[in-house]
């Protein structure tokens, strides 16, 4: 897909089809190949709407957007107790 627009870490894009409610999406910055992660929310008929898991200074209308065909999760057990994480689980 591609990305439509940007506002205030919402994202919305067009041409991703078949994507679920909370799976990961991958953005691509056309400018400085670098990538972010986000998570779908609102699918509509021809759009989703993403939130971005990021910086979105770096990414601009008509850069990619990818599937990655899994839900967003955090495993979780005593390895992380009192550890600090971030919302991707890094």
């Amino acid at each position: 897909g591609k990305i439509l627009s940007i506002a205030d870490g919402v994202i919305t894009v067009e041409g991703l089809t078949q994507v679920s409610a909370g799976e990961k999406v991958i953005f691509v910055s056309k400018s400085s190949n670098e990538h972010f992660f986000g998570l779908a929310l609102n699918i509509y008929h021809s759009t989703i709407s993403c939130v971005l898991f990021g910086n979105e200074r770096f990414l601009k209308e008509g850069d990619l957007v990818y599937r990655s065909f899994e839900l967003l999760s955090l495993g979780v057990g005593f390895s992380l107790l009192g550890r600090v994480v971030n919302v991707l689980g890094e």
